[in-house]
């Protein structure tokens, strides 16, 4: 099955992480098939997009991505372990994005409300701190995520706390790799790596 180039859908789950949500969970979220999400989506077991939520915009914008390695990860700028993640992110970026490396980081509220600020104060906040150029998303409910539904299909096992979530998506769109919560630095340079160097058949 092709994948449309563009598609553009209402997803009304956004709208309950707006800047005045207060969310709170007290179990890790359960991964499941969002049925909010049209089915040549959910169904594939590629990724069809890389902007799915856009910074300050409750759309979904799925954008097919041509030749790109695709680093998914769920972020919170509050977090015990937000500036080690940020500049790895950063460095990652720096060195890796002439190459092909598309960083998508997701903020995400889920855990423990590390995450309290409107999109825009959240990519204001990591720009200025961290000096962050990689893709920023707007906040989003991890559960009914597309990127991490599909990275999850092939890679099962959840996403309990902030950047716990790290999906690999190779140049054809394919889930390539997850990578452990506790791994070192280089093992995720490492994965990224790999990813990069496999042939590509456009």
């Amino acid at each position: 099955m092709k994948l449309p180039c563009l598609t553009l859908i209402w997803l009304n789950s956004i709208s309950r992480l707006s800047k005045n949500s207060k969310i709170v969970r007290s179990q890790p979220p359960r991964f499941q098939i969002c049925d909010l999400c049209i089915d040549c989506i959910i169904c594939s077991k590629k990724l069809p997009m890389s902007v799915p939520f856009p910074m300050a915009n409750i759309f979904v914008y799925l954008l097919f991505v041509s030749g790109k390695v695709v680093f998914a990860i769920n972020v919170a700028s509050k977090d015990s372990k937000s500036e080690k993640f940020y500049r790895l992110l950063v460095d990652l970026h720096d060195r890796y994005h002439a190459q092909g490396l598309e960083i998508l980081a997701f903020p995400c509220n889920c855990f423990d409300q590390r995450e309290l600020a409107g999109n825009e104060e959240v990519k204001k906040y990591v720009q200025e701190k961290y000096g962050v150029e990689f893709t920023m998303m707007a906040k989003s409910f991890l559960d009914y995520n597309p990127v991490f539904c599909l990275g999850h299909k092939s890679f099962p096992g959840e996403i309990v706390w902030n950047f716990y979530g790290m999906f690999i998506f190779d140049r054809e769109g394919n889930a390539a790799d997850r990578i452990p919560a506790d791994a070192p630095e280089e093992l995720i340079e490492l994965k990224i790596q790999e990813v990069l160097e496999r042939p590509h058949n456009p």
